[in-house]
This record gives C-alpha cells, sequence and structure tokens, in this order.
C-alpha cells in the first residue's frame, strides 16, 4: 500500500506579547552650560567679565541656578581649579534657556600664565562625571598678565571730588543750591577717615569720645554756624564704608575706577533717610570729602557746614 501525501503543511503560528513596560522619566531639571564667552586677557585686581548660556534638558524646572567659573592649567576641569566667580539666575523651565552676565574682580591671588576657562552650572548631582556633563570650556586660553594697580591714594583724591560733583547734582535735581569745595573740611573728613582704618572703629564719635562738632571746633570751625534769619547747629557728618567687588545689596564695585567707589558710597547715604537729609541741607553752604582704604574697604566721610 501506498499513501501518497500530495501537500503536507506544517503551520507555525508565533504570537509575540509585548512585555509590560513602563517609560520612566526623569523627575529632575538637567543643566548644562552651551556656550561661553570672555576676555582672552585678564589682570589681577581688575574687573574680568564673563557671559554664559545655560539650557535645561530636563524634566523639570531647575532650583535657583547658579554657575561657577573656574581657571585650570589643563583643559580637564576638577574640583581643585581655581574658583574666580559666580553669577546666578532665575529657575529655568524644562526645554529653556538663559543667558547670564558675570562680572567680579580677578582673585589677586592669580599668578601670571596661561589658563582655561571653565564655566560650571550646579544642578542635583556633584560626582566627577558631572563636572564634565555640566561644564563648559572656553575655546581659547585665557592669558592672565601682570599689570599695576592704581594708588589708592590717587582713587582717594578723585572718588572724593566725584562724590562732590554728585552730591552737587543730586541737590540740583532736589532744587537745593550747590555747595562749596572747602579744603579745611576736606582735610578734617580724610584725617577722620584715615582715624577710622588706622584705630579699626566706624562710628562718628572716636574712641577719645570726640563728635564731628568736637572735631570741627579743634580745626577752627564755630560750633554754631550764623545764618541769615538766625543760628543752626555747624557741622554736619555723613559716613560710610564699602567693599569692593560684588557687594551685596548693591552690585559691583570696580576697586580700580574711583566714580565706581564714588556711587556704590553715595547710593548708600542716598537711600538713608538722615544721610540724605544733610545731602539736601539747605541751610548748608560748603563741603568736604575723604577717604580712605584698609586694603579691603573704602571708609568715606562727607563734612558739611
Amino acid at each position: 500500500m501506498r499513501v501518497s501525501c500530495l501537500s503536507c503543511y506544517l503551520l507555525l503560528v508565533f504570537i509575540f506579547v509585548p512585555a509590560c513596560t513602563t517609560a520612566v522619566i526623569s523627575p529632575w531639571s538637567d543643566l548644562t552650560v552651551s556656550k561661553i564667552s570672555a576676555p582672552l586677557t585678564a589682570y589681577p585686581g581688575y574687573p574680568y567679565p564673563i557671559n554664559v548660556t545655560v539650557e535645561n534638558h530636563g524634566n523639570a524646572t531647575s532650583g535657583l541656578i547658579s554657575v561657577g567659573f573656574y581657571l585650570s592649567t589643563d583643559e580637564h576641569l576638577s574640583k581643585n581649579d581655581t574658583f574666580i566667580q559666580v553669577t546666578t539666575g532665575d529657575p529655568l523651565a524644562p526645554g529653556a534657556s538663559v543667558e547670564l552676565s558675570s562680572l567680579d574682580t580677578m582673585p589677586l591671588s592669580v599668578s601670571p600664565g596661561s589658563y582655561r576657562l571653565f564655566a560650571y552650572v550646579e544642578d542635583h548631582e556633584g560626582d566627577e562625571q558631572h563636572l564634565l556633563d555640566n561644564s563648559a570650556l572656553l575655546t581659547a586660553p585665557v592669558k592672565v598678565e601682570s599689570r599695576t594697580l592704581p594708588d589708592t591714594g590717587v582713587l582717594a583724591s578723585k572718588a572724593a571730588k566725584t562724590i562732590f560733583s554728585m552730591t552737587n547734582n543730586y541737590r540740583a535735581a532736589n532744587n537745593a543750591s550747590p555747595l562749596v569745595w572747602d579744603d579745611d573740611l576736606a582735610r578734617l573728613a580724610v584725617n577722620y577717615s584715615d582715624r577710622m582704618v588706622a584705630q579699626k572703629f566706624f562710628s562718628h564719635t572716636d574712641p577719645d569720645g570726640h563728635d564731628q562738632s568736637d572735631r570741627a571746633a579743634a580745626a577752627g570751625y564755630k560750633a554754631v554756624k550764623e545764618i541769615t534769619g538766625g543760628e543752626r547747629i555747624g557741622v554736619a557728618e555723613n559716613i560710610a564704608y564699602i567693599g569692593t567687588g560684588n557687594v551685596a545689596g548693591y552690585g559691583y564695585v570696580d576697586p580700580t575706577d574711583p566714580e565706581s567707589i564714588a556711587k556704590g558710597i553715595m547710593t548708600g547715604w542716598i537711600k538713608s533717610p538722615g544721610h540724605r537729609t544733610n545731602i539736601l541741607d539747605p541751610l548748608s553752604s560748603h563741603i568736604g570729602v575723604g577717604l580712605s582704604f584698609n586694603g579691603e574697604y573704602w571708609y568715606a566721610t562727607q563734612e558739611f557746614y
């Protein structure tokens, strides 16, 4: 017997059942520095501006942005490199970017030489890989060179005259007559600023218990000034001190620019009601201004008569 099989087929049916999967979405922001620009020459003790662009490639809004800037002697950022300044920005939404500007003084501790400039944005991690992922390198090296800093005595003299001009400009804007520069009042102001620096105090009353009226009397000024229609107390005084670099509540003060120093001091006085009253006093006719530097802060004194 022969069995004839005209066609025999084996049908194999493969049914693929996909595994049950869940998409994992990172709950974090992912900040990166996409661009960095800065001058290719820098001078310790002088201003150094930097601009960066920060992007958020993550799935959540970031916290406050903080970008640190570092100088490295090689092309690899590490935690041992030299920190030179920082800038901050508001939280950044997913997919968004922001341009930030930074301005601070190149530290005096940076030695002359060739460096690579890195910008590093803080995020939720802090390991070595994160340093690579969240940093950007300026394409060309930055050359740090020595430059003589301005003489502090010259800066003090120029800043004093700038404060004098700013005072009269502010008086003019408020319909008060201009004040006359008085060399004797200026010497009184310089001496008092010098003394506050030398004796490390900040007060209208000196360590000997003398106030501005006592000091003015010793310099030959009457305690009571005669004016049209009566008399008034003779001398009024404003004092202040301010640092340089980024000053909290104010902004950047250029340590090499007398106008920048003067503006920082005047801004503080104008914001203070009592100091502003002295600046605008219509009964004052003369002024002297003097500054002194202690290596960190500028001390300033205004004497009105």
